[in-house]
């Protein structure tokens, strides 16, 4: 628990730029796939709140979720990925075949495997300490998806891709004060 709780805090830490933290893959796995994972869910959530309105509530299950989404955009974020795949198509078959004998890993052009064995990745990561065994994942094909999926909203949407200004509470106070000081 303590390590997860860790791996989570210096994953943070690296992405604020800490210089003491260095880049460290095995730390950052988990907190990694987690994020990929939970963005994977925000993105379903937001185009099947284009298609349908609101849609707050619900639990994590990626398949779930995936399954609520329209017809058409169903159908292009598997066209994206299956794109995004066939440029590394034989490093992943080449990992399958590698590692057949720790189990079998799903078929990477079979996109619907992909999401049924990532469908729990969030709640099976943010809280891996409860599980009494490793999950099972492939979140290599993961990130494919979370790609496929934030490219079809870029699709739709092209001026969410332009950068937010976020301010700080003293970029506020700051510009309140310069706008009483010209009153």
């Amino acid at each position: 628990m303590f390590r997860e709780a860790r791996d989570f805090t210096d994953t943070f830490r690296y992405l604020q730029g800490d210089p003491q933290v260095k880049y460290d893959a095995s730390a950052f796995f988990c907190p990694v796939i987690v994020l990929m994972a939970y963005s994977l869910e925000i993105y379903l959530k937001c185009l099947a709140t284009l298609a349908y309105g609101n849609q707050k509530g619900g639990r994590h299950d990626l398949q779930k979720l995936f399954n609520k989404i329209p017809s058409q955009s169903k159908s292009r974020i598997k066209e994206i990925y299956a794109l995004e795949l066939a440029t590394h198509l034989d490093y992943f078959l080449a990992q399958k075949k590698k590692y057949e004998r720790f189990g079998e890993l799903p078929d990477p052009r079979d996109f619907d495997k992909i999401l049924e064995v990532n469908k729990d990745a969030f709640e099976n990561l943010r809280y891996l300490y409860e599980n009494d065994s490793w999950p099972k994942l492939e979140p290599e094909l993961l990130s494919i998806v979370v790609f496929a999926t934030q490219k079809h909203l870029s699709e739709m949407k092209p001026e969410w891709l332009q950068p937010i200004t976020w301010h700080s509470p003293d970029d506020v106070l700051a510009a309140e004060s310069k706008s009483q000081s010209t009153k």
